[in-house]
């Protein structure tokens, strides 16, 4: 079997267009005579089926719905002629198979490798771009132009997170700083240790308790020294009743009174020893104690107040960096947008979304959105010149002319689908089949003027 080459033609758009069983239809047969193919007709009559058939013609299985066939039928079929070549899909029910054919007839060896190296995005509805929140706009455009910046959005989301985080732990140190008070500078930053000063309340103390206890020894011996002093009395006045006793008893007053002496003698040391000896005062040790955990508690203060400033000088620090990351990656973003190839002068993507001549997408005109929703949809597709609008009853007449004017501006086919005849319908569909317009009514013929006047 001969084997068709790659034809070169530069773009491609539908000569014509066969279709049977496909879901609503039963059968169509529709050579497109203009830029702009209105598919009218009522709801559930098989408009949408019409460019339906077309993706699964051209977009292959990826596109292809579990039931493509109209209900109770076991066989159906595509055949869409772009000129040069001629693609056609069968539906059965063991499956689908794909025959792309040149002019000639000549098949092509691989049918899905020509197909891929026609078709980007065929099922592009420039109304349904529109009609997409600002994120899924800007994610179409950017696949579109081959703008991946998925790293760099996701470096963005991760330190603007940080700094987030970070600023929020600056905050709180700042409210803590707000609610300590400033470094005491005579204190410093070094606590002093009371041990020092309590050992010397300790030894104070005990040279206290020393000083009673010889105090206490002191007044025992002047009780014992006048409970002596009674003994010797009564000795005497038994001497002078006892005088025969006398010899013993003046060896007894003898020993007792050297006795006495002695114990004088200890006596008169001690109590000279203990009025030498002053307790001291603990009163100033105990001021000085206070002092000093007066002063220690500052310290701590000023430590503690240090290291917030500290840990609120690293966040502001973190933050600042974080800040200027997110600055680099803007501008690293930037140079991606600007080597861009956009499909229309003044597109472009920023933080807003899809803009165009520096204007968000929101913010454009209908008319501005409608160009650059064909702009895009006609990018995706170089070589096939088609798009599919599925909602054209959304556009009123000054829509509808932008779109013919634009079609025809880049030779571009625009298959678009209407709820019901309205005068500018290249098809009508009734019940899955091509309809014959109704005729126009003739114009009433004028009446001739009445004679002799």
């Amino acid at each position: 079997m001969t084997m068709a080459k790659k034809t070169d033609t530069d773009v491609y758009r539908v000569v014509r267009l066969t279709a049977s069983n496909i879901k609503r239809l039963e059968a169509v047969d529709i050579t497109p005579p203009d830029d702009v193919v209105v598919v009218a007709g009522k709801n559930a009559q098989g408009k949408t089926s019409l460019l339906d058939a077309i993706t699964y013609a051209l977009a292959g299985k990826r596109a292809l719905p579990a039931e493509p066939m109209r209900r109770g039928e076991h066989r159906a079929e595509v055949v869409v002629d772009l000129g040069d070549i001629i693609v056609k899909r069968i539906f059965e029910a063991t499956g689908t198979r794909l025959e792309v054919t040149g002019k000639d007839g000549a098949r092509f060896q691989s049918p899905q490798a020509v197909l891929d190296g026609l078709v980007g995005q065929l099922t592009f509805d420039p109304l349904a771009f529109t009609r997409l929140d600002n994120k899924n706009r800007a994610e179409t455009l950017r696949q579109l132009v081959g703008l991946d910046t998925t790293a760099l959005d996701a470096k963005h989301e991760r330190i603007y997170n940080q700094r987030r985080d970070t600023n929020r732990q600056a905050k709180e140190h700042a409210a803590l700083l707000g609610a300590m008070l400033p470094i005491d500078k005579e204190a410093g930053q070094v606590e002093v240790s009371s041990t020092g000063v309590l050992a010397r309340i300790d030894a104070a103390a005990a040279a206290n308790n020393g000083i009673e206890e010889a105090k206490g020894v002191y007044r025992e011996l002047e009780t014992d020294l006048a409970a002596q002093k009674t003994v010797e009395e009564n000795f005497a006045e038994r001497v002078r009743e006892l005088e025969q006793a006398l010899k013993a008893g003046r060896d007894a007053l003898g020993k007792r009174r050297n006795d006495i002496k002695a114990a004088e003698a200890i006596s008169a040391k001690a109590k000279a020893e203990a009025e030498r000896q002053e307790p001291t005062d603990l009163g100033p040790l105990h001021k000085e104690l206070r002092n000093l955990e007066d002063r220690n508690e500052r310290v701590r203060a000023n430590v503690a107040r240090s290291n917030v400033e500290k840990r609120f000088d690293t966040a502001e620090k973190q933050a600042q960096k974080f800040t200027d990351d997110i600055a680099a990656i803007h501008a690293e973003k930037v140079e991606l947008l600007a080597a861009a190839k956009w499909p229309i002068a003044g597109l472009g993507i920023d933080d807003r979304g899809v803009t165009y001549n520096g204007t968000e997408w929101s913010e454009c005109s209908s008319a501005e959105q409608l160009r650059v929703a064909m702009a895009i949809g006609l990018a995706a597709n170089p070589k096939l010149r088609i798009l599919l609008i599925r909602d054209g009853s959304l556009l009123d007449d000054e829509g509808m002319a932008a779109v013919r004017e634009l079609a025809k501006q880049h030779q571009a086919q625009v298959w678009l689908e209407r709820v019901s005849p309205d005068g500018q319908a290249t098809v009508i569909i009734e019940d899955g089949k091509v309809a014959e317009p109704e005729p126009e009514p003739e114009p009433e013929p004028e009446p001739e003027p009445e004679k002799g006047r």
